[in-house]
């Protein structure tokens, strides 16, 4: 795995404004920018593994992660896509866990990789860190609990257009009022994430675009009218 030249400095890293890391004094991000590691990973290479110890916190500068799960019968199941701007392993770092999910890079991926200590020092010294880190946990909390009530009393097109909400939501291109989902998640994945088949899932596409509310390609999904999809999620007439 190679490591690269430090793609930013923190202070003025581009994914810093729409970053949890913002709120850090200069001083704390100072520290960051000597002692971090820098990651380029390859489609489909893993980050780290579900049952690994978790000593980093890791932050996405570019590219995107899946984190997935694996089913009792043994498939593995996305949970979560993570983009620029985010992070991941957060939690089991937090609470001394190992790292609940895989994490594989799905496209040409960088990542800044943050020691356990120096994150949890950071929590310590900026109050303001702190208060962003529980906000983001809650966050997680709160989107799992909509997905497990999606897949139980959603029909499949509330699902699908909740689910095309929750990709977006912490997208730095949605930021960025471009509310663009990459391919690099396939249908398969984004149907199991709902509890479908990619069948479906794409059926409810078609619905969609014939609707006005996205528009799909072979290389993306974008987002028309995110309150067209809102809408559709309170429908009774989805379909």
């Amino acid at each position: 795995m190679p490591i690269k030249d430090k793609p930013s400095i923190c202070t003025s890293c581009s994914q810093r404004k729409g970053s949890i890391f913002c709120a850090l004094p200069s001083g704390v991000l100072e520290k960051m920018e000597r002692d971090k590691l820098v990651y380029n990973y390859e489609p489909d290479q893993l980050i780290f593994s579900e049952g690994h110890p978790a000593f980093m916190v890791y932050h996405v500068y570019s590219g995107y992660v899946k984190l997935s799960k694996t089913a009792w019968r043994g498939e593995k199941l996305v949970i979560r896509l993570r983009g620029p701007g985010d992070i991941f392993g957060h939690r089991a770092v937090l609470s001394g866990e190992t790292y609940t999910a895989d994490a594989m890079a799905i496209e040409p991926t960088t990542v800044c990789a943050i020691q356990k200590e120096i994150f949890l020092q950071a929590i310590r010294e900026s109050d303001e860190f702190a208060l962003r880190i529980m906000a983001k946990l809650g966050h997680d909390l709160r989107a799992s609990e909509e997905q497990t009530m999606s897949i139980t009393h959603e029909d499949v097109h509330q699902r699908v257009a909740r689910l095309l909400l929750f990709l977006i939501e912490d997208n730095e291109e949605s930021r960025r009022n471009r509310f663009i989902i990459p391919n690099s998640l396939s249908r398969i994945e984004m149907a199991q994430m709902i509890g479908t088949t990619p069948e479906s899932f794409s059926r409810a596409l078609r619905v969609f675009a014939d609707r006005k509310v996205i528009e799909f390609t072979r290389t993306d999904i974008r987002i028309l009218n995110p309150g067209g999809l809102r809408s559709l999620i309170h429908s009774t007439d989805a379909a």
